[in-house]
Protein backbone atom coordinates (compact mmCIF):
# COMPACT_ATOMS: atom_id res chain seq x y z
CA UNK A 1 0.00 0.00 0.00
CA UNK A 2 1.22 3.49 -0.44
CA UNK A 3 3.27 5.54 2.28
CA UNK A 4 0.33 7.69 2.92
CA UNK A 5 -2.40 4.80 3.50
CA UNK A 6 -2.05 3.29 7.05
CA UNK A 7 -5.94 2.32 7.74
CA UNK A 8 -9.68 2.02 6.04
CA UNK A 9 -10.55 4.54 8.97
CA UNK A 10 -8.21 7.35 8.31
CA UNK A 11 -8.04 7.97 4.06
CA UNK A 12 -7.05 11.25 3.44
CA UNK A 13 -8.76 13.50 1.17
CA UNK A 14 -7.88 13.93 -2.38
CA UNK A 15 -6.47 17.10 -3.13
CA UNK A 16 -6.02 19.15 -6.69
CA UNK A 17 -2.51 18.93 -6.28
CA UNK A 18 -2.31 15.34 -5.77
CA UNK A 19 -0.40 12.97 -8.70
CA UNK A 20 -2.54 11.04 -10.90
CA UNK A 21 -1.76 7.82 -9.30
CA UNK A 22 -2.71 9.23 -5.82
CA UNK A 23 -5.92 10.42 -6.68
CA UNK A 24 -6.75 6.85 -8.70
CA UNK A 25 -6.03 5.03 -5.03
CA UNK A 26 -7.92 7.26 -2.91
CA UNK A 27 -11.28 7.00 -4.85
CA UNK A 28 -10.78 3.75 -5.39
CA UNK A 29 -9.74 2.90 -1.72
CA UNK A 30 -12.95 5.52 -0.94
CA UNK A 31 -15.27 4.39 -3.49
CA UNK A 32 -18.23 1.63 -3.05
CA UNK A 33 -18.16 -1.84 -4.01
CA UNK A 34 -19.68 -0.91 -7.78
CA UNK A 35 -17.17 1.31 -8.37
CA UNK A 36 -14.49 -1.10 -7.09
CA UNK A 37 -15.56 -3.69 -9.17
CA UNK A 38 -15.79 -1.53 -12.32
CA UNK A 39 -12.32 -0.30 -12.06
CA UNK A 40 -10.03 -3.20 -10.98
CA UNK A 41 -8.38 -4.91 -13.64
CA UNK A 42 -5.93 -7.43 -14.13
CA UNK A 43 -3.19 -7.88 -17.17
CA UNK A 44 -1.99 -11.40 -17.44
CA UNK A 45 0.85 -12.14 -19.44
CA UNK A 46 2.18 -15.86 -20.30
CA UNK A 47 5.85 -15.69 -19.84
CA UNK A 48 6.83 -19.35 -19.95
CA UNK A 49 4.19 -22.09 -21.05
CA UNK A 50 3.95 -25.69 -22.99
CA UNK A 51 2.17 -25.13 -26.45
CA UNK A 52 -1.27 -25.57 -25.43
CA UNK A 53 -1.20 -23.10 -22.87
CA UNK A 54 0.41 -20.60 -24.96
CA UNK A 55 -2.44 -21.37 -27.72
CA UNK A 56 -4.79 -20.38 -25.39
CA UNK A 57 -3.44 -17.55 -23.27
CA UNK A 58 -4.70 -14.53 -23.35
CA UNK A 59 -3.01 -11.49 -25.37
CA UNK A 60 -1.34 -9.03 -22.33
CA UNK A 61 -4.34 -6.45 -21.69
CA UNK A 62 -6.69 -5.19 -19.47
CA UNK A 63 -9.08 -7.70 -18.03
CA UNK A 64 -11.75 -6.52 -15.42
CA UNK A 65 -11.60 -8.60 -12.70
CA UNK A 66 -15.38 -8.85 -11.78
CA UNK A 67 -18.08 -9.64 -14.57
CA UNK A 68 -21.54 -11.84 -14.44
CA UNK A 69 -19.25 -15.35 -15.76
CA UNK A 70 -16.41 -14.33 -12.76
CA UNK A 71 -17.63 -12.27 -9.81
CA UNK A 72 -15.30 -10.27 -7.85
CA UNK A 73 -15.61 -10.01 -4.19
CA UNK A 74 -13.60 -7.00 -2.00
CA UNK A 75 -12.56 -7.45 1.69
CA UNK A 76 -10.80 -4.60 3.51
CA UNK A 77 -8.97 -5.43 6.83
CA UNK A 78 -7.58 -2.81 8.87
CA UNK A 79 -3.98 -2.94 9.91
CA UNK A 80 -3.60 -4.64 13.86
CA UNK A 81 -1.84 -2.54 16.84
CA UNK A 82 -0.34 -3.97 19.60
CA UNK A 83 -1.98 -2.83 22.56
CA UNK A 84 0.94 -3.12 24.90
CA UNK A 85 3.32 -0.94 22.96
CA UNK A 86 1.52 0.49 20.37
CA UNK A 87 3.40 -0.89 17.12
CA UNK A 88 1.31 -2.08 14.14
CA UNK A 89 1.90 -5.92 13.80
CA UNK A 90 0.09 -6.09 10.49
CA UNK A 91 -0.34 -3.61 7.59
CA UNK A 92 -3.76 -2.78 6.35
CA UNK A 93 -4.38 -4.40 3.11
CA UNK A 94 -7.16 -5.14 0.45
CA UNK A 95 -8.43 -8.67 -0.73
CA UNK A 96 -10.22 -9.33 -4.21
CA UNK A 97 -11.52 -13.11 -4.25
CA UNK A 98 -12.20 -13.86 -7.89
CA UNK A 99 -14.80 -16.92 -8.23
CA UNK A 100 -13.49 -18.26 -11.59
CA UNK A 101 -15.13 -21.64 -10.86
CA UNK A 102 -18.78 -21.03 -11.88
CA UNK A 103 -18.55 -20.14 -15.12
CA UNK A 104 -17.90 -23.41 -17.71
CA UNK A 105 -15.78 -21.60 -19.93
CA UNK A 106 -13.36 -20.53 -17.68
CA UNK A 107 -13.54 -24.17 -15.93
CA UNK A 108 -12.86 -25.95 -19.32
CA UNK A 109 -9.65 -23.56 -19.57
CA UNK A 110 -8.45 -24.92 -16.01
CA UNK A 111 -8.76 -27.99 -16.94
CA UNK A 112 -6.34 -28.00 -19.73
CA UNK A 113 -4.00 -25.33 -17.65
CA UNK A 114 -3.91 -27.41 -14.34
CA UNK A 115 -1.72 -30.37 -15.37
CA UNK A 116 1.07 -27.85 -16.81
CA UNK A 117 0.79 -25.93 -13.70
CA UNK A 118 4.47 -26.88 -12.78
CA UNK A 119 5.96 -25.65 -16.22
CA UNK A 120 4.09 -22.03 -16.34
CA UNK A 121 5.21 -18.98 -15.22
CA UNK A 122 2.67 -16.05 -15.49
CA UNK A 123 3.19 -12.09 -14.92
CA UNK A 124 -0.06 -10.19 -13.85
CA UNK A 125 -0.64 -6.81 -12.49
CA UNK A 126 -3.81 -5.32 -10.87
CA UNK A 127 -4.81 -1.75 -11.91
CA UNK A 128 -7.47 0.71 -11.30
CA UNK A 129 -8.24 1.59 -14.28
CA UNK A 130 -11.72 3.81 -16.01
CA UNK A 131 -14.10 1.21 -16.66
CA UNK A 132 -15.15 -0.11 -20.04
CA UNK A 133 -17.32 1.97 -22.57
CA UNK A 134 -17.03 4.81 -19.79
CA UNK A 135 -17.10 8.19 -21.83
CA UNK A 136 -16.98 11.98 -20.40
CA UNK A 137 -15.36 12.90 -16.85
CA UNK A 138 -15.25 9.07 -16.29
CA UNK A 139 -12.91 8.01 -19.27
CA UNK A 140 -10.75 10.52 -17.91
CA UNK A 141 -10.37 9.22 -14.38
CA UNK A 142 -6.28 8.52 -13.86
CA UNK A 143 -5.28 4.85 -13.26
CA UNK A 144 -2.97 3.06 -11.43
CA UNK A 145 -1.18 0.10 -10.47
CA UNK A 146 -1.91 -1.63 -7.42
CA UNK A 147 0.87 -4.73 -7.68
CA UNK A 148 2.74 -6.61 -9.62
CA UNK A 149 3.86 -10.56 -9.22
CA UNK A 150 5.14 -13.62 -11.11
CA UNK A 151 3.36 -16.88 -10.39
CA UNK A 152 6.41 -19.53 -11.68
CA UNK A 153 5.81 -22.87 -12.22
CA UNK A 154 2.79 -24.18 -9.46
CA UNK A 155 3.58 -27.10 -7.34
CA UNK A 156 0.28 -27.83 -5.76
CA UNK A 157 1.98 -30.87 -4.10
CA UNK A 158 3.59 -28.99 -1.73
CA UNK A 159 0.34 -26.69 -0.89
CA UNK A 160 -1.02 -27.68 2.54
CA UNK A 161 -3.31 -30.09 2.29
CA UNK A 162 -7.31 -29.09 2.90
CA UNK A 163 -9.26 -31.78 5.10
CA UNK A 164 -12.03 -33.33 2.72
CA UNK A 165 -15.58 -32.36 2.69
CA UNK A 166 -18.65 -33.93 3.77
CA UNK A 167 -20.34 -35.75 0.73
CA UNK A 168 -23.30 -33.70 1.37
CA UNK A 169 -21.88 -30.20 1.16
CA UNK A 170 -19.69 -31.57 -1.75
CA UNK A 171 -23.29 -33.09 -3.80
CA UNK A 172 -25.32 -29.50 -3.09
CA UNK A 173 -22.19 -27.61 -4.91
CA UNK A 174 -22.11 -30.21 -7.69
CA UNK A 175 -25.67 -29.32 -7.91
CA UNK A 176 -25.22 -25.69 -7.83
CA UNK A 177 -22.39 -26.20 -10.73
CA UNK A 178 -23.95 -27.78 -12.37
CA UNK A 179 -27.22 -25.54 -12.74
CA UNK A 180 -24.56 -22.24 -13.52
CA UNK A 181 -23.75 -24.40 -16.40
CA UNK A 182 -27.26 -24.54 -17.69
CA UNK A 183 -28.03 -21.08 -16.80
CA UNK A 184 -24.68 -20.27 -19.19
CA UNK A 185 -25.61 -22.19 -22.06
CA UNK A 186 -29.48 -21.22 -21.96
CA UNK A 187 -30.70 -24.50 -20.98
Amino acid sequence: MPDWFDDWDNIPEEKDDDPPDVKAFKRFFTGDEDYQRRRAKIIPMVVKAPYVVKIIAPDPSEMTMHTGRHPMSIKKVNKVVDPATGKTTAAAVMEFGVDFYTSAAIGRIINIVMPHLGSITVDLAIVIAPPWGAEGEEADEPSACLGVWRIDKVDFMSFAQLPEKPIEEVEEEIKDIMKSFAAESGN
